[in-house]
């Protein structure tokens, strides 16, 4: 895979740009009081109130965002200094948007202009209503700094640097756990996509034209965050329990998710029925298993769980495994149109 430049001079200055850009922004919400779940997760909750409370209450869900949460109580912020990180950690979300935007102009060829094309992306992601949230609001943290995680695990992995994009992967985890399937998906699509055009290259007969790539991308995409969807809903986010059954059900779903696409691979290298039907078997069956354990667990703590059963996730996951290999080999994403 082509490895992407470092980051050059003529992005400094747009960096500082955005960076300013974040500041102004969100200046004004700094003093605002904490909301909602801030008092129950970041002020009242006494496994973050030091460094030795939150060593003590490990292991638990989330350590990376819960040991941010501890270092700022250590550090005496108050909720401004806690909004104030929260702000840092969005800029420098728009730093990394700006570098991978800018990194895949240059790769379509646009020039003197990718700089601009990258600014203008990063620009949108900086200062669009919709991340009001993940900024003000001091718990939507798991979101801005899952993302730097994911980002930066993106990034390096684009530059060829495998051990940083995984240690970063593992942060991403540590402190949200759909960062799993965001970045599995993302990692999956690029390797998809440069397999695809390998092929190709090679007089291989994949029908996949761009606007086909594009398609597959947007059909993996979707079909990973539907998934993930039907698992969190009706999730009680003031419930520890709870949130560790919908973590170890995507944790159980994306190794499922990726086994089976490996499955599939090696099929298509050198097919064998019979030999792809075992191997997806022994797939589902550790899903089931890994699903029907996390089940009777949050059971036993009294959690109430009203979405798809292992035999739902397993049904759906095929469904949309068995899609994608048909886009592969047709071009056409199910239900779509050549």
């Amino acid at each position: 895979m082509p490895r992407a430049r470092g980051a050059e001079p003529s992005l400094l200055l747009p960096a500082a740009l955005l960076v300013a850009a974040v500041a102004a922004a969100y200046a004004t919400s700094l003093p605002a009081s904490f909301q909602f779940d801030d008092w129950n997760v970041i002020v009242d909750e006494p496994r973050v109130r030091s460094l030795r409370a939150f060593w003590e209450s490990m292991p638990g869900i989330r350590p990376v965002l819960k040991l941010t949460y501890a270092l700022g109580h250590e550090a005496g912020l108050g909720v401004a200094g806690f909004r104030a990180v929260n702000v840092a950690i969005h800029a420098a979300n728009a730093c990394l948007v700006l570098v991978l935007a800018t990194w895949l102009a240059r790769r379509h060829g646009a020039g003197r202009a990718a700089t601009g094309l990258g600014l203008l992306a990063a620009s949108v992601f900086a200062l669009h209503p919709v991340q009001t949230e993940a900024v003000t609001y001091v718990s939507g943290r798991s979101s801005s700094l899952c993302a730097l995680f994911a980002l930066g695990s993106l990034l390096a992995w684009i530059r060829g640097r495998a051990a940083w994009s995984a240690v970063l992967l593992v942060l991403a985890l540590g402190t949200k756990e759909t960062a799993l399937l965001q970045d599995s998906s993302d990692t999956f699509g690029i390797k998809f996509v440069a397999a695809v055009t390998k092929a190709l290259k090679k007089g291989g007969s994949a029908p996949l034209g761009e606007a086909d790539k594009q398609a597959a991308t947007d059909y993996l995409m979707t079909g990973l965050v539907a998934q993930a969807d039907a698992i969190k809903a009706g999730m009680d986010v003031n419930d520890p329990a709870d949130r560790a059954l919908r973590g170890k059900l995507l944790k159980a779903l994306a190794a499922a998710c990726s086994a089976d696409f490996l499955a599939h691979a090696k099929d298509a290298k050198k097919p064998d029925a019979d030999k792809l039907a075992t191997k997806l078997a022994k797939s589902h069956a550790t899903l089931a298993k890994a699903v029907g354990k996390a089940f009777d667990k949050a059971a036993a703590q009294g959690v109430v769980y009203t979405g798809p059963d292992a035999t739902a996730i397993s049904d759906a996951l095929t469904e949309f495994v068995d899609g994608f290999v048909d886009l592969t080999e047709t071009g056409v994403p199910p239900g779509g149109e050549g």
